[in-house]
Formats: C-alpha cells, structure tokens, sequence
C-alpha cells in the first residue's frame, strides 16, 4: 500500500472517531439539559441508562435514595420496578417450557389442584392478561403488609375473585393472574420464586444487586419512595407499596436491569424459538401490543421510529420504570426513579437517542394551576383557564389528570382547592359521569348537601349504571 492510501485511511480514521466522540458530547449534553433541568423543578429523582447494541452510552444517577438522611442516587442504588417485574416472571415461566417441564397451553389446575376456576384458564391466558381475573380484590390493599407468599395471595384474595369474562376473550390487566403464574413456578421448581430468579437468572448474568425481597428485610443501598405534593414537599411511601410477588416489588438497578435486557435479547436466557414465542404480541393493552408480559410496540414510544419497541413499565407510590429495547437500532433506554410521575421525561430522552427535536421539563400542569390559584384566586383560574394554559404553554388533555389532583389536594387538607379542580374539571369536559363524581364527594366532604346532590344526579344522569352516585343519592337524600 502506497504513502497516500496509507495517510487516506489514517486521516478517514481520525475522521471516523472524531465524529464519534463528538455525537457521544452532543449526546451527553443533551441528555444532562433535560435531566438537569428536571432536577431543578424537583420533577426527577433516580438513574437513566442509554445503551447502543452492548455498549452503554450514557448513564447518570440524581436526586436522593433517602430523604430523612439525605443519602444521595447512585449507579447501584436499588429501586422497586414495580410491574417491571413481570418480564422475570415471564422470562422464569419460559425457562421452564425450553426445559419441558411445562406447556404454555396447560391448564392452571394440571398445577395447582385447588384453583377454583376450572380447566378454562391456561398458563397462555395469564401470560397475557386474558384469563378474567382482575387487579387484586379490594380488600388486597388494606391487607398487603400481612402477605408472606402465594398461598396467602391465592387463598385470601385470588380464589375469591369472580372472573369478569370468558378467558382468552378479551385483554384485562391482572396483577392476580400473574400471582399464579408465580405460584405455578414455586410449585413445578420446587423453589421460591425469588430463589428461582436468583438461581436462574440473577446468579448467571452476574446481577449481584438485584433482589425479590420483603420491605422488612435489610438490603443495602434501598431507594425509598416519594409522592410529591402539589401543595408542596414529600410523603414517604413505605405503607403504601406492595410486598414483592411474581407481579411486582422487585429491587434492582439500571445496570443489572440492562444485563437481563441484553441476555434476553441475545439468546443467552432462552434459546431464540422460546424467546420468539415471548415476544409474539397476542392483544393489546392501553399502550400497544402486549405479548407474554411483555410489551411488544410496532415502533416508538413517543417519537418517529420504525420497528419492535420491547420492554415493560411499571409504577408504585413513589416509584416509577420504564425499560425499552428498541429492535432496530438496538438502543436500550432504562428510567428508574423514587419520584412518582416521573416517567413525564421519558419521551424526550427518547427524542434526544432517535436525533428528534425535544422540549424541557416544566412542572406539571397540576402544580402550576395550584400556583396560579395560590396567587390570583380559584374563581379567577376557572373563569380563564383558556387564557392562562394557552398563554403558559399547558394543555390538560383528559379528565383524569384534574380528577387526581383534586382528590391529592384532599389528602394534603386542601378541600377549597380540590372542589375548584373538580369545578374546573366539569366545565373542561362536560360529558364526564365521573368528574361529577368527584365534584358531587367533594360537596358532600364540604357539608354542601344540595350541591352534592345536583352533581350525583348529573353523573347519573350521564351514567345510570354509576352505583356509586346512587349509593351517595341515597345516603344524602334519605340519611343526611
């Protein structure tokens, strides 16, 4: 090879790396501009991992694990995923159908004899969400903290459960199909489901700081959660977080969680037929396709991108995840935080890896319209929230979001400021039986009687089959 052939891929070379480093810069600056800025509103507290194939390109740990002792994020604080869990749940049941010792298509009772619901639900159903059975029973809540394994979620609340249609009908989100799929795992391994993860998938892939543990158990470096107030400052959210089961709880960090994420892409879990039959979307959920717990998305989350999206998110008070791959252009992109809403800056580190335009943080449209409450009066806010949201760049797209702020001022002692939320809310959107509802409870707490009766009729009236505003109906008009 001659002189200047040898200097032309010298110089291409340099070229090469060069642009390299400088699209790692601009990649790293932006991301800190939008994490930083977040950091600021106190909207962000936890770790981010971006990754390239298995290369990680980006990773930054902020806000603090403990605010009682001010112990600070860091890359190997551990964090409750939550309904992230579910993927090791899957991933665990998949194991066990490469190894034979179970068919996706066999009944739930081949396993567990006393489950009450007949031959009709199969391990397919539960895998995903379609086999009827439901969120967990309402008692499940006020109960949780005396749970201490999967007889007592079957016996107490999942075998009380009615099945709400015929399995493999319909898509219904269970947290109590996958507390069987837990149990069936313990009953055909002969293990406890935290000690089969850790056996099978924590011990192999060298996830040394990943854990399914009770909340009374001592781990090092726990993230504690916290809700934020729209009136300002923190709750602490121990009492209200859910004992770890096949469903949710379990404690990892950004880096381990991307070592599962890339064993299971690269086959080195389940062999690529087993992961195949994972990852083939069935129904879909509120999000998209849903696969064997599993989210399984033709394409970006937020932003333009063609191809499968593939992972899972989860929340609990006080925690939030989202972890996605991204077929394609195998991007891995992990948000794991102790502030509950803060998957809001999601969309725009994704927009930041696909090279999209992006926007800042800015504070929740809730905590601005306190502010503005705070400041001009309630009545002001209701008369011109056109004016004020267009002028300040919000929009409030659903009900939802004003009906959760009400009922958040309600918890922080701010009746006067969640009855204008729910005001403001019937006036947005008119034809919302349970923004009625809300307004009608709100009345009733205020001792408004005749007010929360006009508004229980209206939520009726826009939905007979609202019980609950016939119950209030009665109890107002009969007993207060």
């Amino acid at each position: 090879m001659n002189t200047f052939k040898k200097n032309l891929i010298f110089t291409l070379t340099l070229l090469f790396l060069f642009s390299q480093i400088y699209a790692q810069d601009k990649l790293t600056e932006k991301l800190d501009e939008v994490i930083d800025k977040a950091v600021e509103l106190d909207m962000f507290s936890g770790c981010i991992l971006v990754a390239k194939e298995d290369k990680i390109l980006y990773t930054k740990a902020t806000g603090e694990a403990n605010k009682d002792f001010h112990i600070q994020n860091t890359l190997d604080t551990k964090f409750n995923i939550a309904s992230g869990t579910k993927p090791f749940t899957s991933t665990s049941i998949m194991l066990l159908v490469q190894k034979g010792l179970i068919s996706v298509n066999d009944s739930v009772t081949k396993y567990l004899p006393d489950f009450p619901f007949g031959d009709k639900i199969t391990i397919f159903h539960l895998l995903t969400h379609t086999s009827g059975l439901g969120p967990y029973t309402r008692e499940y809540s006020e109960r949780m903290h005396n749970i201490r394994g999967f007889e007592d979620f079957l016996n107490l609340f999942v075998y009380k459960e009615k099945l709400s249609f015929e399995p493999g009908t319909k898509f219904s989100y269970s947290n109590s199909g996958v507390i069987v799929l837990g149990a069936i795992i313990e009953k055909v391994s002969g293990l406890k489901y935290a000690e089969f993860l850790r056996q099978n998938i924590f011990i192999p892939l060298n996830m040394t700081n990943t854990a399914s543990i009770m909340p009374e158990e001592v781990i090092t470096k726990r993230a504690s959660g916290y809700i934020r107030k729209i009136t300002g400052g923190f709750f602490e959210t121990s009492l209200q977080v859910c004992p770890p089961t096949s469903a949710t709880g379990l404690r990892t960090t950004v880096t381990d969680l991307f070592k599962f994420i890339q064993a299971v892409h690269n086959d080195k879990l389940l062999k690529k037929e087993y992961k195949e039959m994972m990852f083939t979307p069935y129904l879909s959920d509120d999000l998209g396709p849903y696969a064997f717990l599993w989210d399984v998305l033709d394409g970006c989350i937020y932003t333009d991108c063609k191809g499968a999206v593939i992972g899972h998110r989860g929340g609990q008070p006080g925690f939030e995840t989202l972890y996605y791959y991204y077929l394609n252009e195998k991007y891995t992109i992990i948000l794991l935080s102790n502030y509950s809403n803060s998957r809001r800056i999601y969309p725009m580190i994704e927009a930041i890896v696909f090279g999209n335009d992006y926007t800042l943080p800015k504070l929740p449209v809730e905590i601005e319209l306190y502010s503005w409450m705070k400041k001009m009066g309630s009545e002001y806010v209701i008369q011109n929230i056109d004016n004020l949201l267009n002028d300040n760049n919000y929009t409030i797209s659903n009900s939802r979001i004003l009906n959760s702020a009400g009922y958040d001022l309600i918890n922080e002692g701010e009746l006067d400021y969640a009855t204008a939320c729910f005001i403001l809310n019937v006036k947005l959107f008119k034809d919302d039986a349970n923004a009625y509802d809300s307004l009608g409870e709100a009345y009733m707490k205020n001792g408004q009687k005749d007010l929360a009766i006009k508004n229980y009729e209206k939520s009726l009236e826009l939905n007979p089959e609202n019980n609950n505003a016939k119950e209030m109906l009665d109890k107002l008009k009969n007993n207060g």
